[in-house]
């Protein structure tokens, strides 16, 4: 434990955490090796699905390193709580923003919108027919956009996810334009087949 503390005492961080106890500074690339893997344990418990708890915990950490600031805490222990507190509240909020949007959390790429119980039966279908054929029309598009244009639909801002994926707000402009084009010719052309 000693080695490590000199070790993260010689290097100057600009962003991350002072450690009050211990005099010592812990970049937010230390934080995330260190706590990541727990972090998305933790979110998974409440959303119930994986791939959504690693997205709420990468954006908890590029929020961390869009601030450009150094926090002070205790010590170590008080570091791990404040990521499992955080980490727990962003979970908790998407939550929120899912019943106030009112889907389900836990569909597949696309969430099914929950219905009221008066809601006809032949509309539900129609619906998760339609939703069926985004996710194949998604399913065709290239990792990167298909993550973008997800990422978009989940509520995540054009300029963060530019950040996130280290490209310019055109072109997240672009691609999410293109994306919408491309699956209203899809789902034309799909009409017609039928």
């Amino acid at each position: 434990m000693s080695q490590e503390k000199n070790e993260l005492r010689r290097r100057p961080v600009v962003i991350g955490f002072y450690l009050i106890d211990s005099s010592i500074q812990i970049t937010i690339e230390e934080c995330y090796k260190r706590y990541y893997a727990e972090l998305v344990q933790l979110v998974e418990y409440i959303v119930h699905h994986h791939d959504l708890s690693e997205d709420i915990v990468q954006n908890l950490f590029v929020e961390l390193l869009q601030s450009h600031s150094m926090r002070k805490v205790m010590n170590l222990q008080h570091l791990k709580q404040y990521f499992r507190l955080a980490a727990r509240c962003r979970a908790y909020d998407w939550l929120r923003l899912c019943e106030r949007m009112r889907i389900a959390p836990t569909s597949g790429a696309v969430p099914v919108p929950m219905l009221e119980a008066d809601t006809d039966p032949e509309n539900h279908i129609m619906l998760v027919e339609q939703i069926q054929k985004i996710e194949i029309f998604l399913a065709m598009q290239q990792v990167r956009n298909r993550k973008i244009f997800l990422l978009y639909l989940s509520g995540i801002g054009v300029r963060s996810l530019a950040q996130i994926f280290g490209i310019a707000t055109t072109t997240v402009y672009a691609i999410l334009g293109k994306m919408r084009r491309s699956l209203k010719v899809f789902l034309h052309m799909e009409e017609k087949a039928q």
